[in-house]
């Protein structure tokens, strides 16, 4: 099968070519045709359009008014973060699809609640060992002291850190604390 246009206009500066198994397709479009398929392409069918990421800001693709920059804050708001852990594990994709940062320090996560307008927490350390623990983001064994986000730590994010990918925020600790035994009444 084969679908090809030649002699494009001025205003189709776009090609789309898609070859496979019994399929060729080339044909010059215009940008928001480019647009429109990219959106398809990235998943932004159904309304919502697909996120472009650029350095220091996420946009639709498509969008007539140019980057629209998304905060930390409303970041964390749009994927429902709400215990350390899942911030922590925001802050952490955010820093990668956002920023354009693969791996990242502790401090670098740690100084960004403040920046989000977040209270930072009381045990950090704790907390970063958590969201370890729960797998969402892992040391990178090649760059000593340095984290990065994992795919279990975008699916929790995905599915807005739902009830079904959240785990205890401390494993090992079951039924909270012990009361301590004491000589009675």
């Amino acid at each position: 099968m084969s679908d090809q246009k030649s002699g494009s206009s001025p205003d189709e500066n776009y090609v789309v070519d898609i070859k496979g198994p019994d399929l060729t397709f080339k044909r010059s479009v215009g940008e928001q045709t480019a647009r429109d398929i990219l959106n398809i392409l990235l998943g932004g069918h159904g309304g919502t359009p697909a996120r472009e990421t650029v350095r220091g800001g996420v946009h639709p693709i498509g969008s007539s008014h140019g980057p629209q920059r998304l905060s930390l804050r409303e970041y964390l708001e749009e994927v429902s973060a709400a215990r350390n852990p899942d911030i922590i594990t925001a802050i952490a994709s955010y820093l990668r699809d956002v920023e354009g940062r693969s791996e990242f320090a502790s401090d670098d996560v740690k100084s960004k609640f403040k920046s989000a307008g977040v209270k930072s927490p009381a045990n950090f350390g704790r907390d970063f060992a958590a969201t370890i623990s729960a797998g969402w983001i892992a040391q990178d064994h090649e760059s000593e002291g340095m984290y990065y986000l994992t795919k279990a730590g975008d699916k929790a994010i995905q599915q807005k850190f739902s009830k079904e990918v959240r785990k205890p925020v401390n494993p090992s600790r079951k039924g909270g604390r012990k009361k301590a035994k004491g000589g009675g009444e």
